[in-house]
């Protein structure tokens, strides 16, 4: 090659060669870097001349693709230099470089030169240029013939250079002083991860002076030494440095000449480094003692994953120390797994499909025999062998807890089948063995089998795909002829015959435990099936029998058929892929004719279909759940009066039956289909059974895959029917065809009176035909037609519908798309119309100028009382509306007017409309913008409103503002009974304010607060609302008491607690008020609240406990006020106001000339009072003065209280017939 010396000149400076001599595989490399479609170039082994190196230059200026450009053993002359220094982003692999190669290196940024040849002193040149690179990481100068000249170079750039992370000076020869150098760089070094001097003559004294460095370097983590002469000094300089570094992972010492001394100081050195992970050994001279060492290292050390060792070292000690390094090498998951087993807190564990060696094995072994918690454990494919299986098998004689142990497909063979068999005669814990997918053969069977005949625990065994032929089978049903405990036994592909199958059924005939019996993919034949069948006429436990791939014929399929018919306790059979045949399958029909217990039975895909239908039916039939044969011997022994089907399928079959049993029905009158997908064929035999059904009088097909063909069949049968009075069709499939078709029926049906039509894909023209027919019919009262796709066409139909029927009182149009257009006709309708009360609008696109309609209808409408138009898009224009309407309107009750837009200005309306109306008891204004103002301006109607109960303001914006109105304006509503005010911005000084309201309001039950308030506070307002519920609990026995036939019932028992607390009493009593009259307006009787109020007062004295009430009012201010001698008066003790004085003797002269006489009968009364008002029994003390003509009262006193404590349950009560009745 010729030398060239350093030019500045590019390629452009030397005209090109000719092209014509160009090969053509390098002419293709040409074009595709010109057309930038390389991304990697290879040129190697070859010599490139001028006219290609400038060709390959001019290509490469203006190439965007190329990532690799590799030369391997490339010999480039002459200006080839001038191509590299063009090079950005590519790789240059094995180039030899003369002279001026520092021209490379000028142009590198983070580059790889591997196996470059730099000679004279290029290196010097080299280096100089890259002590400022700030890009390249990685520089290779393997095989470049350095001395410790150029090492002395390249550790100057070390010590100033901040992007290197990697350098290559293998094969080369700078001996000690180089490493020398260098290691000193390493000291000050900050970048340098990896450094490979390998083959460089490196002696003990290199070797110490990178000790030295290791010592203090925190950044280097690889390092390689192999084939120098470190020698055992060198080791030991090394092994010093290891226990002090923290950061070097891997270190290569092979082929140095180390010794035992070596290997021993690094095995100390092991002791205590927790970093190092691999290092290699081998190719030295470590004897026994060496290896010793460095095997009691590894006994502590956790942390090394890798060592390579001389192969000449003892094979024990080789097996030894491999035996740690796999241990370190284990997964984290089985190092977790390894440690629940010895911490005793695994009960349950599955070992993945990996080679875990026979040391892991042991070692997993060794922590379960100690372990006291395992109860499952599976190896899944793990290669154990049977080494492994013996391993266990030990570990099974000990243990206690392990109840199921897997070995599915571990190679496991005869030895290891032996050694688990040892286990299985002594174990007294395993219940489950799964030995599928292994080598067992029939040696191992037979083993196997011997020991269950002892065994007295296992229940189940899988012993599928194991090479088992008829010598394993027979051996296997020697023991099912003895065992008491086996119920599941697994024999599917193996190679089990006639003969092995004849041998198991005749351990059948006397078995009383199998209840499962696989047998699928073997050659059992006809002859095998024959013998099965015999035995399965007199077994009476097995369940399942697996029979499928078995090459059974007819033969052995009419002789299983057979065995059906007296067999009442197979429940699984599967016959697939036999050779059966139609008259094979012909019998086992006519056996399933009879048969009622078998559930499931798998035939072959090629048996005549009507004959696979006819099996299928008996097994449907079969499958009835309990409770469906149950319903249809209610339906046919005419018992039944109302019956729910379960969410089953119950096939056409079931169905058939059951409209079978329903057409000669007299007693049912209420029929649910609930989610059972009976389908258009379902739906047409109950329809048929409807044309001549008298009693049925509610039918419901919800959810059950009915569309149009059904519809059309249950509409010929409304034709005729003169009992159904309701049908629910909701969540099916009927759309307009099904509509119309119904539709059609409605016009001459004069029973039906309730229609649910919800989510069916019905549109327009439905609609249309729907509303043509309540033109015409004049009994239906509610129609359901939620969640189908009604647009204004469909809607504008109803309404003209609704101007003229005179029947119909709820209509459910939520989740449609009305709109506007079709809120307006409705609206119309709604003027004239005077017998719907309940309209459902939600979710149906309704804006500003649909709400206004309906405002206008509401004004004139006096029937409507619930108006539901939640999910729509009205603002504050249609809520004003409204709110103006509800000023006039006296109907409406209840108003849902959830997820508008009606923000502030759309509350204060209804605000001044709530100040005047009396009717609306519920609202909701949930998600509406709702902010503080609306808050203020609800919470100010509430002060006035008598008439709201329930008003839903939850996710809006009140702020803390809103919530605190709100919280004054509870404490003057004592109508409110729920408050939603959960998912609204305000936080704990709001939240006080409400818990404080609510200390003086009795009459909110639930009042619902964001998430964010603190446990304190939400303790608070759950104590009074616990308080609040007690009252209307206690009121509302009150009032049942008093509105209902009380002769036989005690009074309500109230709780001292509570009687002790005035306020209490006193909301108690006027509660209880509140509902009997409540109660008497409902059932439209004459309402005289003043008599009524008369009424129940003297009814209440008439109870000890009543009195009780009245007395604990008697301090408040309030319409219950009673004075003391009434109480002594009901009770019959007295006539006399000066009763309880005149009974004082020892006072009767002084009070007499007392002036005080009043205040003091007063005292006296008071602490009476109070004493009844505690429970204090005071009777005791009147009776002894009770006159002898006051005797009679005495016993009557006596019968309704036999306890002298008035709070006892016996004395509580009062009795007769109440005047508020």
């Amino acid at each position: 090659m010729r030398d060239f010396q350093t030019s500045d000149s590019s390629t452009e400076d030397f005209p090109p060669d000719s092209t014509e001599n160009f090969t053509p595989e390098f002419q293709a490399i040409l074009e595709s870097i010109q057309n930038n479609t390389a991304n990697k170039i290879d040129i190697g082994d070859q010599v490139l001349r001028d006219n290609e190196v400038i060709a390959l230059a001019e290509s490469l200026k203006n190439n965007t693709s190329l990532k690799k450009l590799n030369f391997w053993s490339t010999k480039i002359v002459n200006s080839g230099v001038h191509l590299i220094t063009e090079l950005k982003n590519r790789r240059v692999i094995r180039t030899k470089i003369v002279n001026s190669g520092v021209h490379l290196i000028t142009e590198l940024k983070n580059r790889r030169v591997i196996g470059t040849r730099i000679v004279n002193s290029g290196v010097h040149l080299i280096t100089e240029v890259l002590k400022n690179n700030k890009t390249l990481e990685i520089l290779n100068f393997n095989n470049n013939s350095f001395g410790p000249n150029e090492a002395s170079a390249l550790a100057n750039l070390l010590r100033v250079n901040t992007s290197l992370k990697e350098l290559i000076l293998s094969e080369n020869n700078i001996g000690d002083d180089g490493a020398q150098a260098l290691a000193e760089a390493l000291k000050v070094n900050e970048t340098l991860t990896k450094l490979f001097f390998g083959e460089n003559k490196i002696g003990p004294a290199g070797a110490q002076a990178l000790a030295e460095a290791l010592k203090v370097n925190e950044t280097l983590t690889e390092l390689d030494l192999s084939e120098n002469k470190i020698r055992d000094d060198g080791a030991e300089a090394l092994a010093e440095a290891l226990k002090v570094n923290k950061t070097l992972t891997e270190l290569d010492l092979s082929e140095n000449k180390i010794r035992d001394d070596g290997a021993e100081a690094l095995a100390e050195a092991l002791k205590v480094n927790e970093t190092l992970t691999e290092l290699d050994l081998s190719e030295n001279k470590i004897r026994d003692d060496g290896a010793e060492a460095l095997a009691e290292a590894l006994s502590e050390n956790l942390t090394l994953l890798e060592l390579r060792m001389p192969s000449s070292i003892n094979v024990d000690l080789r097996t030894e120390i491999e035996n740690y390094v796999v241990r370190n090498n284990f997964p984290p998951k089985f190092q977790a797994i390894l440690e629940s087993i010895q911490n005793n807190t695994a009960p349950d564990i599955h070992l993945s499909p990996e080679d875990l060696g026979d040391y892991v094995i042991e070692h997993l072994a060794k922590a379960l025999s100690k372990n006291t918690s395992l109860k499952v454990l599976y190896f899944w494919g793990t290669p154990i062998g049977d080494k492994g299986a013996e391993l266990m098998s030990e570990m099974l004689k000990n243990n206690k807890t392990l109840e199921i142990l897997s070995f599915f497909n571990n190679n496991i063979g005869v030895a290891g089948a032996q050694a688990l068999a040892e286990a299985l005669r002594v174990n007294i814990t395993l219940k489950e063995l799964i030995l599928s997918e292994n080598n067992i053969g029939d040696d191992g069977a037979q083993t196997l089998a011997e020991a269950l005949k002892v065994n007295e625990i296992l229940k189940k065994f899988f012993f599928g795909e194991n090479k088992i032929g008829d010598d394993g089978a027979q051996a296997l049903a020697e023991v099912l002829s003895k065992n008491k405990t086996l119920t599941k036994l697994y024999l599917h592909t193996n190679n089990i015959g006639p003969d092995g199958a004849q041998a198991l059924a005749e351990a059948l005939k006397v078995n009383e435990t199998l209840t499962e019996l696989d047998l699928s993919e073997n050659k059992i034949r006809d002859d095998g099936a024959q013998a099965l069948a015999e035995a399965l006429k007199v077994n009476e436990t097995l369940t399942k029998l697996y029979l499928h791939t078995n090459n059974i014929g007819p033969d052995g399929t009419q002789a299983l058929a057979e065995a059906l018919k007296v067999n009442e306790t197979l429940t699984e059979l599967d016959l697939t892929e036999n050779k059966i045949r139609d008259y094979g399958a012909e019998a086992l029909a006519e056996a399933l004719s009879e048969n009622l217990t078998l559930l499931e039975l798998r035939m072959p895909s090629s048996i005549n279909v009507d004959l696979k239908t006819e099996i299928e039916n008996y097994v449907v039939r079969n499958n009835f759940p309990p409770k469906f044969h149950a319903i249809l011997e209610s339906i046919q022994n005419n018992t039944a009066t109302e019956i729910n089907l379960p969410a089953e399928n119950l096939g056409d079959y079931g169905i058939e039956l059951l409209a079978k049993a329903l057409s000669k029905n007299k007693s049912l009158k209420v029929l649910y289909f609930w989610g059972t997908p009976i389908g258009d064929k379902g739906a047409e035999l109950i329809s048929e059974m409807l044309k001549n059904n008298k009693t049925l009088e509610i039918l419901s097909f919800y959810d059950n895959d009915i569309g149009v063909a059904g519809a059309q069949a249950l509409a010929e049968a409304l034709r005729v029917n003169t009992t159904l009075k309701e049908l629910i069709l909701s969540e099916n499939n009927i759309g307009d065809d099904g509509a119309q078709a119904l539709a059609e029926a409605l016009k001459v049906n004069e029973t039906l009176t309730k229609l649910f039509f919800g989510e069916n894909k019905i549109e327009d023209d439905g609609a249309q035909a729907l509303a043509e027919a309540l033109k015409i019919n004049k009994t239906i009262t509610k129609l359901d037609l939620n969640r189908n796709n009604i647009g204004p066409y469909g809607a504008q139909a109803l309404a003209e519908a609704l101007k003229i029927n005179k029947t119909i009182t709820k209509l459910d149009l939520n989740r449609n798309n009305i709109g506007d257009d079709g809120a307006q006709a409705l609206a119309e309708a709604l003027k004239i119309n005077k017998t719907l009360t309940k309209l459902f609008f939600g979710e149906n696109k309704i804006e500003d100028y649909g709400a206004q309609a309906l405002a206008e209808a509401l004004k004139i409408n006096k029937t409507i009382t619930k108006l539901d138009l939640n999910r729509n898009n009205i603002g504050p224009y249609g809520a004003q509306a409204l709110a103006e309407a509800l000023k006039i309107n006296k109907t409406l009750t209840k108003l849902f007017f959830g997820e508008n837009k009606i923000g502030d200005d759309g509350a204060q309306a209804l605000t001044e409309a709530l100040k005047i109306n009396k009717t609306i008891t519920k609202l909701d204004l949930n998600r509406n913008n709702i902010g503080p103002y609306g808050a203020q301006a609800l919470a100010e109607a509430l002060k006035i409103n008598k008439t709201l109960t329930k008003l839903n303001l939850n996710r809006n914006n009140i702020g803390d503002d809103g919530a605190i109105a709100l919280a004054e304006a509870l404490t003057k509503n004592d109508t409110l009974t729920k408050l939603d005010l959960s998912s609204n911005n305000f936080g704990s000084v709001a939240a006080t304010d409400l818990a404080g309201a609510l200390s003086e309001n009795y009459t909110v039950l639930e009042l619902l607060m964001p998430p964010s308030i603190n446990e304190h506070l939400e303790t608070q307002i759950g104590d009074y609302l616990a308080r609040n519920k007690k009252i209307d609990e206690i009121a509302t026995q009150i009032s049942n008491y008093y509105t209902q036939d009380s002769a036989t019932s005690p009074f309500p028992s109230i709780d001292d607690e509570l009687i002790k607390k005035p306020q209490i009493c006193l909301k108690i009593l006027e509660k209880s008020l509140s509902k009997i009259i409540d109660f008497k307006k409902a059932n439209d009787q004459e309402v005289n609240e003043e008599q009524i109020k008369k009424e129940f007062i003297e009814h209440l004295k008439s109870s000890r406990v009543g009195m009780r009430l009245l007395l604990s009012c008697k301090d408040k201010k309030n319409s219950f006020e009673l004075n003391l001698r009434d109480y002594l008066w009901s009770m019959g003790v007295t006539k006399s106001k000066d009763f309880i004085i005149e009974n004082d003797k020892n006072k009767k002269k002084e009070i007499a000339k007392n002036e005080d006489d009043t205040r003091e009968k007063e005292t006296k009364e008071n602490e009476i009072a109070k004493k009844i008002v505690t429970g204090q029994d005071i009777f005791p003390t009147i009776q002894k003065n009770l006159p002898d003509h006051l005797f009679n009262f005495q016993v009557k006193a006596s019968a309704e209280a036999p306890s002298t404590n008035p709070t006892s349950p016996t004395a509580q009560g009062g009795g007769g017939n109440s005047p508020l009745r």
